[in-house]
């Protein structure tokens, strides 16, 4: 299974070629007011699945809206339009602009305008470009060629050619709940709805027993009950994602489109777990389990390079199972080369998403109206302009100097981060590389800060093809497996189980360590990293962590007068001398301390 930084690299790389994805949208814009959308507001598509957050009522669902009647032969009108406790100015040229690009590589705009038509007030028709709007017209373009000709009519461009699938996510229930659960909740009510469902219940067991793709009742019956032929189990495919997702361990999953519960249209579901014989029905199933089948079930059946739209994505859902969501959608953009835009309040499902995917919409309570606020930022970021808390990133190392030294170089350089980051010191080398399996097995999202004594003399990053690992494993690997890296028992044990382990070191360990494990400054360990630094290196060997703590044990003697026969510096005084000569060290300018600072800024602004 790729790991999502994985994916999200492979969709970055695939989004270069700009004939991937095509027909693509590459912008929508408003250059009037749309639906609470502030005019002159624009919002951009840098990466294949975007991630709209905002607090609620910020037009999110507005802009999907906008979206989904963005292609040829839709329109915004489906979801906009006019009552009479909800008017659109008279006057108002209501429009949206989508910018795409062409196969020849030309990036052009398409323009829809609400236009007051007979019998529809809320008509949308595509335009022609019109200057007020910023946009180029066909007739100042004396460069087309014979097939840019085909993509326009007259003196417009025509709109992109998109499948569009639109899932509002907290709606994704079955027939069942739909009917139940609906207003109003009096118990006579309650009592025929129970009536209907069990009468229906049976239909619904013959169709499923049977696998009808048409049921009309023989009494009363003039239509299908059964809608879009859609009586089928599940793909196989699609189980094993649902399986990942859910945590659960389905065999096979019959799903049932139909209208038999009051005409209210929706699905029925019926469960089997592996090793069993028993099922059970979407009525003993929770919602977040409803909701996912269906969302995995329509976004696996969707033609390649849909636009899909999500609202209100990992409603119902768990934090871990909004993780595997974002995963999923991450790979069926790539395998099937989808366009999704999702909306949402999780930070889970802003995991490993780049800064340009997550789009931070604000309202402006002034105006009323709302704007995209940064066109790219860090999840971090966005979750908490929308009022989440944000959990300190974690930073380990190896005592109490090591501490100093990342504290001293955040001081100087970024104060702020500060704020973010929670450093412990785990007691040692031993300690911190006895935890690397835990680490990179559950992808734990902390920076391992090593001695510089404990840096590698030949490299600096890990390779993963078999030589590279094994030139790795004789100067650094021998070394950790003796730690528990490798929990090695007997030759024996090793010796069978060396693919194996391969390719454990190779899929997971090696990339883990690569993110996030860094060595302080210089090949000393700190005590002789800062001796240097001061230049009291004179009778000592750097290389002896030994020598370099009794230089300083002396150094700190000297200074406070103490004679032979007198006590040792303790703790407190060797971190206070340690703390003032670093920040010393630190106002002068360190180009080490800089170097360490900047790679805890780009820890914490990594996705």
């Amino acid at each position: 299974m790729l790991r999502m930084k994985e994916l999200v690299e492979k969709l970055k790389k695939a989004k270069r070629n700009i004939s991937v994805f095509q027909p693509y949208i590459n912008y929508l814009r408003f250059p009037t007011p749309f639906k609470g959308i502030a005019k002159e507001t624009q919002i951009d598509f840098d990466f294949p699945v975007t991630a709209l957050v905002g607090a609620n009522g910020a037009s999110k669902t507005s802009i999907l809206q906008a979206l989904a009647g963005a292609p040829s032969g839709l329109s915004p009108g489906n979801y906009w339009f006019e009552t009479v406790l909800d008017g659109i100015q008279s006057n108002s040229d209501a429009s949206i602009i989508t910018g795409f690009t062409l196969p020849s590589g030309r990036r052009v705009e398409a323009l829809k305008q609400r236009i007051h038509r007979k019998g529809d007030p809320d008509y949308w028709e595509p335009a022609r470009p019109l200057k007020k709007f910023q946009m180029t017209l066909l007739k100042d373009l004396d460069d087309l060629t014979e097939k840019e000709l085909e993509y326009r009519s007259k003196d417009r461009w025509n709109g992109i050619e998109k499948e569009v699938l639109f899932i509002n996510c907290a709606e994704n229930r079955s027939a069942f709940s739909l009917y139940l659960n609906r207003h109003p909740m009096k118990r006579s009510i309650l009592l025929e709805r129970r009536k209907l469902i069990r009468k229906n219940a049976k239909v619904i067991k013959r169709i499923f027993e049977k696998s009808l793709k048409s049921y009309i009742p023989r009494t009363n019956g003039k239509n299908d009950r059964i809608l879009d032929e859609e009586n089928l189990l599940l793909s196989r495919d699609t189980v094993d994602e649902l399986n990942l997702i859910l945590d659960k361990q389905y065999s096979e999953v019959h799903l049932l489109h139909h209208n038999l519960y009051g005409w209210q249209e929706g699905y029925s579901l019926i469960y089997r777990q592996s090793g069993s014989l028993a099922k059970y029905s979407d009525a003993n199933a929770g919602a977040g389990e409803i909701s996912t089948v269906l969302l995995v079930h329509r976004v696996m059946s969707a033609k390649p390079k849909t636009l899909i739209l999500l609202d209100e994505l990992g409603s119902f859902l768990h934090p871990e199972a909004r993780k595997k969501v974002l995963e999923f959608l991450l790979k069926i953009a790539l395998k099937k080369k989808h366009q999704i835009v999702f909306s949402t309040h999780d930070r889970e499902l802003l995991y490993c998403l780049p800064p340009e995917a997550i789009k931070l919409i604000e309202r402006d309570k002034t105006m009323g109206s709302s704007e995209v606020k940064y066109q790219s930022t860090h999840r971090d970021h966005a979750f908490s302009k929308i009022g989440g808390i944000v959990n300190k990133k974690q930073i380990f190392c190896e005592d109490t100097l090591a501490e100093e030294i990342i504290r001293a170089s955040l001081r100087q350089h970024y104060p702020d981060l500060l704020k973010r980051i929670e450093i412990k010191f785990l007691g040692g080398e031993d300690v911190i590389l006895s935890r690397i399996p835990e680490f990179s097995k559950y992808q734990t999202d902390a920076l391992l800060y090593l001695d510089g004594d404990q840096r590698p003399k030949s490299f600096s990053k890990i390779q993963t093809d078999k030589l590279s690992l094994k030139n790795w494993e004789e100067e650094v690997g021998e070394k950790l497996l003796k730690k528990g890296l490798f929990k090695k028992k007997s030759q024996k044990e090793l010796d069978r189980a060396n693919e194996r382990k391969f390719d454990l070191v190779r899929k997971e360990i090696v990339p883990w360590l690569n993110e996030h494990l860094e060595y302080l400054p210089s090949f000393y360990c700190p005590e002789g990293w800062l001796l240097d630094i001061l230049k009291l290196t004179d009778g000592i060997d750097l290389d002896s962590s030994d020598e370099c703590k009794n230089k300083i044990g002396n150094l700190i003697r000297t200074e406070q007068k103490l004679g032979q026969g007198e006590d040792d510096p303790n703790a407190f005084d060797r971190n206070a001398w340690f703390k003032r000569n670093i920040a010393e060290i630190a106002q002068k300018g360190c180009e080490d301390l800089k170097a360490v600072a900047e790679r805890v800024k780009l820890f914490l602004e990594a996705v």
